[in-house]
């Protein structure tokens, strides 16, 4: 009993300074702020993140989006296939990451699978004949694992990783709430309303940030 409480402490110890030997990273995913802020400009659009290396070839990161938007040119305007005027989303996304052929500089491929978890909230006038081709109010949740592949470049402090992606999972509003929660902005038809699984690629392809 005390060999094994003995090893438990060391390592308890030796965790911290083994993290403490990687760098941090922190970015942001320039390209669905883009999209969000085209479709729906009246609101404030996040989407960063964050990761840290607890070895050369292993670590974690974590990735957060926030959108709370409102178009009011829908609000209150009759429409046959009804019109959203608000959207709140969040998502987290937590994973591991997995460095390949790292350079000296700590460049690199990498591949990081990951848990989705994401919440949407969509108000606005209803479809006018309750058909489900159009859009109707709804909150919806999102649940999926994921696989991102990338290449890390390090300049100095700079980070630069272009990534792809997909995901699979299951949502009460049928398309996955983290990586697909404002590409139907404004276009109610492509608004669904099955809960069923998906299948979603990664939209955010690029990520900017530093390295500390």
């Amino acid at each position: 009993m005390a060999r094994t409480l003995s090893l438990v402490l060391w390592i308890a110890a030796a965790l911290p300074a083994r993290a403490s030997e990687g760098p941090w990273s922190l970015w942001i995913q320039p390209v669905p702020v883009v999209m969000a802020i085209a479709a729906l400009p009246e609101g404030l659009h996040l989407s960063l993140g964050g990761s840290r290396a607890v070895t050369n070839s292993f670590g974690a990161g974590l990735e957060l989006a926030l959108s709370f938007a409102r178009d009011p040119s829908c609000r209150g305007v009759p429409t046959f296939n009804g019109c959203r005027d608000s959207l709140t989303a969040v998502s987290l996304v937590p994973g591991l990451r997995y460095h390949l052929f790292q350079s000296s500089r700590g460049s690199g491929f990498f591949f990081q699978p990951k848990l989705l978890l994401g919440w949407v909230r969509e108000t606005g006038t209803p479809h006018g004949r309750g058909s489900d081709m159009g859009f109707h109010p709804r909150e919806a949740f999102d649940i999926g694992v994921g696989m991102d592949v990338g290449y890390q470049l390090r300049l100095g402090p700079v980070l630069i990783e272009p990534v792809v992606g997909i995901a699979v999972g299951h949502s009460t509003r049928g398309e996955s709430a983290v990586h697909q929660p404002l590409l139907n902005i404004g276009i109610p038809n492509a608004a669904h309303n099955e809960s069923k699984e998906y299948v979603a690629p990664n939209f955010n392809v690029l990520r900017l940030g530093v390295t500390f």
